[in-house]
């Protein structure tokens, strides 16, 4: 069911990008609720990989046999610590955001719609899309706690083989003044119960704790992101990544909840970097240098 949703909202999202959105814009204002929230920085979901853009890597061929086999092409052997390093960021990468990328697009395309006030102090935007068979919508609710601004992000569908009902994308916490924060992705219970109200009323689609996200922005420029899988009773539970940008330096740790195994990549603004992984090369750390090549670790 979750594969058919995040193809849907992937069109969904990909609407938006040419329409702009769907809402009618309003001037309902009240003292309380004068102005909507600032939508905070995509940066505190996503990863920045630009670094290594320029690895000559074989996704399909990832997808088709997995990280450990590594799709050299001829020549490239003398970058081999660099595309090894591209490799396994890529497939991080991949893995985390199987069930965040819809999520995240929409969540950065929200600004290009018109918040409406609600009654209860918070504001909403509102995303439609209509196909040939169903109507989907989504709903991205901010409100202003004070300290914090409380966000939720929900999905409905009209589609007979995938119906949902205000299903909880995502929600979390932003402060005022944007230092830190998390944010609680879900998924569709693979089963979803039919619950409902003795007026009739559907309660939203249940779903599960998949993702959750810490980050945290200092004010040394800073940046620092901890991908943890807290979807309960699978081999992943407990298993997370971490993303640290910095101006000398950034970084990717990743912990195996399953084995107790942890490597880490790191590269820097002139383009060298290193890689300690368990299984590359009995986990002892390799370098390249600033074009790439392998070189001898300082």
């Amino acid at each position: 069911m979750m594969r058919r949703l995040t193809a849907v909202l992937l069109v969904i999202v990909l609407v938006l990008m040419s329409l702009g959105g769907c809402s009618q814009d309003s001037t309902v204002t009240s003292p309380e609720n004068s102005l909507p929230p600032v939508l905070p920085p995509a940066s505190t979901m996503a990863m920045s990989l630009s670094a290594f853009e320029s690895a000559q890597i074989n996704l399909e061929a990832l997808a088709a046999n997995g990280y450990e086999t590594m799709p050299l092409e001829s020549g490239l052997e003398s970058k081999l610590n660099f595309i090894n390093a591209a490799l396994r960021v890529h497939f991080l990468n991949l893995v985390v955001y199987v069930a965040l990328v819809e999520p995240v697009a929409a969540f950065a395309l929200a600004g290009q719609s018109v918040p409406q006030p609600q009654s209860d102090g918070s504001w909403l935007w509102t995303y439609i899309f209509v196909s040939d068979t169903a109507e989907y919508s989504i709903f991205l609710n901010g409100k202003n706690m004070g300290s914090y601004t409380a966000w939720r992000m929900e999905v409905s569908s009209t589609d007979p083989s995938d119906p949902f009902d205000h299903f909880l994308w995502f929600e979390g916490e932003v402060p005022i003044d944007e230092d830190s924060g998390y944010w609680q992705f879900y998924e569709p219970l693979d089963e979803p119960v039919a619950l409902s109200l003795s007026s009739g009323q559907v309660l939203s689609t249940p779903g599960v704790e998949c993702i959750r996200i810490d980050w945290e922005n200092t004010a040394d420029d800073e940046h620092e992101l901890v991908f943890l899988v807290n979807k309960p009773d699978v081999p992943e539970e407990g298993s997370y990544l971490t993303y640290l940008e910095i101006p000398t330096v950034s970084s990717v740790e990743f912990y195996d909840s399953q084995t107790g195994n942890s490597g880490i990549i790191k590269w820097y603004p002139d383009g060298s970097g290193s890689i300690q992984w368990p299984d590359y090369r009995d986990g002892e750390q390799y370098c390249w240098d600033t074009l790439q090549f392998n070189t001898e670790c300082p």
